[in-house]
Parts: C-alpha cells; sequence; structure tokens
C-alpha cells in the first residue's frame, strides 16, 4: 500500500464545490459512458430518431421537466371522397384527429460505498480507492438501469403482449415440456406484429449498406436451453446455417429465425451482498439451514449470512422474486404484495439428502427474507400441509414422489435443508420459469433529470444543473469516509395511440433443472 497521506475529503469537496474542474467532470462522465458499456442492453439504447428499442432522452428538461407528456396520434384511417367536388363534398366528411397521451418520468437515485482511514490512500480522484470505486458504482447502476428497464416490461405486461409456448395461458398452466421453441418465437413475432410494434436495424446488408429490418428476442441462458437443445432447433442450424466448422453449433450463438434475431443472454449469479442472476432469472442460495417438518412453524427463508443480514440496509437477495417491492430511479415500480400465494422449491446440494427437492409456498417478501407461509411434508401440522395451498403439489404423488426417478431426480425431503442449499422460483405445478423480451423499435422511452444548479447543496458535490453527481461523505475527523454517486433517470414502456404498451411481447417459458421430475 501507498505510504501517501489521506487527501481531507471535506477540504476536497468545498473546492469542487466552488471551481469548475475537469476531474469531476470526467469521474461522472466515466460513469455515464462505463454504464452503457456494462449493461447487457448497451446496444439497445438510441436517440430521439434512433432505430433501437430503448429510446433514450439526454435531459428531460429539453421536453419540459423531470416528467414530460408523450402525445400520440393515432393514424387516419377514414373513407375519404373520390370524386368531383360538386358532388362529394369533404366538408362535414373530415376525419377528426384523434390524440392519446401517456407520462413518462425521471427521479433520483444514489449509492455509495464506505469505509475507514485504514484503506484510505488518495481518496482524491484518481487515486487507487477511488478508482476502484468507480468502477463498481458503474457496475451498479448499469445493473440498477438494466433492473428498471425488466421491472418496467414486468409491471406494464398484458394480456396483448404476454405469451406462453404451447398455447398456454398462464404461468400456473407451464409443464417441463412448456420450453422456449421455434414456434413461440414465430408467436411472440405475430404479436408484435398485431400491437403495431415496428423492427429495428441491427445489421446491415454487406453490399449496398441497408438496414435489415428486424424484432429482437432477448432471453436468459436458461430460456435458450430448452431452444437450443431442441430437434427442431437442432435441424435448423444443421440445414439452414453455414455447414462446417463455423456452423453455430461448434461456434455458439443463435441465428435468425423468421426475422427475430435471438439473444442469448449468459448471467452470472455474482458474488455481490444482493439479489443473484437478473429479474427475468431470479436465483438465491439458501442462508440459514432450514429446520425438518418436525418442526411446524413458519420459518423465515433467508440468503447471507448473519452479518450479512445485519447491514443497514439489509441486503435484498429475494428482490427479483415475486411478492416483492421495487423501487427504480423514478420510484415504486412494483408494489409489495402481501395476499397472492406464491412457490419456491429448495434442492438440497450437500448432506444425505443431496439432490432431493423440498417445496414451499410463501405470501410475505420482504426483498431480504421470505417468510415461509407452508411447506410440503407427509403429514399435516401446523405449516406443514400434504399438498402445498392453491397448487398441484401433493406429497408423494404425481411427479413429487420420495423415490428417486427419471432425469436424476432424487425425491422430495422432508429433512433439514442445509445453509447454500439452491432456491427456484416454480409455478403452483412445482416448475421453475424464467423471462425473454421480444423487443421492438421504441419499445421503451428513457432518460435524464438534473440535480441542483452548482453550489445548491451543502455535501461538496453539487450537481451543476448535471444528471449525475459525486458524492461525498466524511465522519469522526475524517476515519469514516464514503463516495458515492446519484442520478437522475427514468424509463416508460411506450404506448400506442389506444394507450397499450405495444412495443415488446413478454414471453414466460417454463425452465428445467438438472435433476428436476417430468412435472405435467
Amino acid at each position: 500500500m501507498a505510504n501517501d497521506p489521506a487527501i481531507s475529503v471535506t477540504d476536497f469537496a468545498t473546492r469542487i464545490a466552488a471551481t469548475a474542474d475537469s476531474q469531476e467532470i470526467g469521474w461522472k462522465a466515466g460513469i455515464f459512458l462505463g454504464t452503457r458499456g456494462k449493461s447487457a442492453f448497451a446496444d439497445l439504447y438510441g436517440g430521439l430518431n434512433g432505430m433501437k428499442p430503448i429510446t433514450e432522452i439526454m435531459d428531460f428538461r429539453a421536453l419540459a421537466g423531470q416528467e414530460i407528456v408523450m402525445t400520440l396520434d393515432r393514424p387516419l384511417g377514414g373513407q375519404g371522397t373520390q370524386g368531383a367536388a360538386t358532388v362529394t363534398r369533404l366538408v362535414g366528411r373530415e376525419e377528426q384527429t384523434q390524440t392519446a397521451s401517456y407520462r413518462a418520468k425521471v427521479g433520483v437515485f444514489a449509492h455509495a460505498v464506505g469505509g475507514e482511514q485504514i484503506m484510505k490512500t488518495l481518496t482524491v480522484e484518481g487515486g487507487d480507492w477511488d478508482n476502484r470505486q468507480r468502477r463498481k458504482l458503474t457496475e451498479y447502476f448499469a445493473w440498477k438501469k438494466g433492473d428498471d428497464i425488466q421491472f418496467e416490461m414486468i409491471k406494464r405486461e398484458h394480456t396483448r403482449n404476454t405469451i406462453y409456448p404451447n398455447n398456454k395461458a398462464a404461468i400456473d398452466d407451464l409443464t417441463v415440456n412448456d420450453t422456449l421453441n421455434l414456434t413461440t418465437v414465430r408467436s411472440a413475432q405475430s404479436m408484435l406484429n398485431s400491437n403495431q410494434a415496428e423492427p429495428f436495424s441491427m445489421v446491415k446488408v454487406p453490399d449496398s449498406g441497408a438496414d435489415v429490418l428486424q424484432y429482437l428476442l432477448m432471453g436468459p441462458d436458461k430460456a435458450f436451453d430448452g431452444l437450443s437443445g431442441s430437434n427442431q432447433f437442432l435441424n435448423l442450424m444443421s440445414q439452414a446455417d453455414t455447414r462446417g466448422p463455423d456452423n453455430r453449433l461448434y461456434k455458439g450463438g443463435l441465428p435468425n429465425w423468421n426475422g427475430m434475431r435471438l439473444y442469448n443472454w449468459q448471467i452470472q449469479d455474482g458474488t455481490q451482498f444482493g439479489p443473484k442472476a437478473a429479474p427475468c432469472a431470479p436465483v438465491a442460495y439458501l442462508g440459514a439451514a432450514l429446520p425438518a417438518t418436525t418442526t411446524t412453524t413458519a420459518q423465515d427463508i433467508t440468503a447471507g449470512t448473519t452479518a450479512q443480514n445485519a447491514m443497514v440496509p439489509p441486503p435484498l437477495w429475494f428482490q427479483y422474486f415475486r411478492n416483492a417491492q421495487y423501487i427504480g430511479h423514478e420510484g415504486e415500480k412494483i408494489a409489495a404484495d402481501t395476499d397472492t400465494v406464491r412457490y419456491l422449491a429448495v434442492k438440497v446440494i450437500s448432506g444425505s439428502d443431496t439432490g432431493k427437492i423440498a417445496l414451499f409456498s410463501y405470501k410475505v417478501n420482504n426483498g431480504n427474507k421470505i417468510v415461509m407461509f407452508e411447506r410440503l411434508g407427509d403429514g399435516a401440522s401446523g405449516s406443514i400441509v400434504t399438498t402445498l395451498t392453491g397448487s398441484t403439489i401433493t406429497w408423494n404423488s404425481g411427479a413429487w414422489t420420495t423415490a428417486a426417478g427419471a432425469n436424476g431426480f432424487k425425491g422430495v425431503t422432508k429433512g433439514i435443508l442445509p445453509a447454500g442449499s439452491i432456491i427456484y422460483e416454480v409455478n403452483s405445478a412445482g416448475v421453475p420459469f424464467v423471462r425473454s423480451y421480444a423487443l421492438g423499435r421504441h419499445a421503451l422511452v428513457a432518460g435524464y433529470g438534473s440535480l441542483a444548479p452548482l453550489g445548491a447543496n451543502g455535501n461538496g458535490g453539487a450537481g451543476g444543473g448535471m444528471p449525475g453527481q459525486r458524492l461525498f461523505q466524511e465522519q469522526d475527523h475524517g476515519r469514516i469516509f464514503s463516495v458515492g454517486f446519484q442520478c437522475v433517470w427514468g424509463c416508460r414502456a411506450t404506448e400506442n395511440a389506444d394507450n397499450i404498451c405495444n412495443g415488446y411481447v413478454m414471453v414466460y417459458s417454463a425452465w428445467v433443472p438438472p435433476g428436476w421430475p417430468d412435472v405435467v
């Protein structure tokens, strides 16, 4: 570690507030630019008249404020008139213009990372500690914007922009046979067309440079597991793709399919103290071990250690699971739900029950922990039941037998569940499911707002009318300190003249982890 003395954050912040500083501007610019490159949605942003699924407006102020009203004109479709004016007069036959509107807004979201003086060598911008924290904040805000986009689409899904494989009608209807397939891809494309969504340009014709207009299906790798292993897909690749070692079966990657570009999003769980994977494919890992079904009182289903969960605020391990509240840049997108019954499956990873599965229902999910409503067992007592309420999941019946079965299924367990066991969100039949997004042009609008003018606040990192701000905090005579970032941003799913979100289609499909039973 360098021997340089710790810089006074307060003094440095005062200088920043009083003068224009190229380092400060560069620091903020590094966050803004970095969030693009580190986001799975990086290539999907475009300008106001761009050919991308996400229309980004650099400053909502240019469109009259932190909240803007988007006004839409309905296309003309009247009869018109034909012939001489003396015979067919237009007066009284004009088609009246029709408009609709919706609101999009931005809000401020902040996060900071702290430490003690023993860690602080050159906290001035450009120092080692500062740059490490800036990289982490860049990754954090990139992921946060991606979460906002996904929860915005979840919030505004409706019957005309939601689809399931094999003509299923709901999440709870999915079986292990209802994985993503090419027929579903084609159905999503048809739904985009029927909703008046627009294809957009991702590639150009090599010779002419003309745009090739397509839709995009973006899904997690768990969704594409079923598709890439299907005979239908394998036959397509062997017959239609490049022959020889350049075939995508060998090189990886996914092709275009009937005007739909397929994007397999490889999602890593990560080691952060927070939710794992992504809203489209959540997963968690059991923190404290859960007792056997001989304990009949409801238990808290946790992730992380006791010390981690004592952090202020506590990590939101289960934020991607249903019933949890979600707060985005502009405020609450998803309200907490404490009434709807949801379902979890816990797969044991160690001990004598390794590979076996325990099944639960819940209602309350505060993001940090899930409160067990019921657990599946061999007898009914307290919170232990033989059939989970509202489900087809019954102890030692159907797919959920205590004995081992096909596909590596080891059976269900009523025993102790050790820490580290894998937690999946499942439907009322016990089938894990994931989301994919079929996107058209201008599916969402996103934009920045602005913070207070230069010198309008006293924390040393005044916004200067910019959408982002570097934050400083120093306490206990400089022994405790933090550096952070706040940003004014927001996103909203766009709507057509019928006030229907029409630029995307939500595709729900089953996902079958290794060792899962044949749930039909």
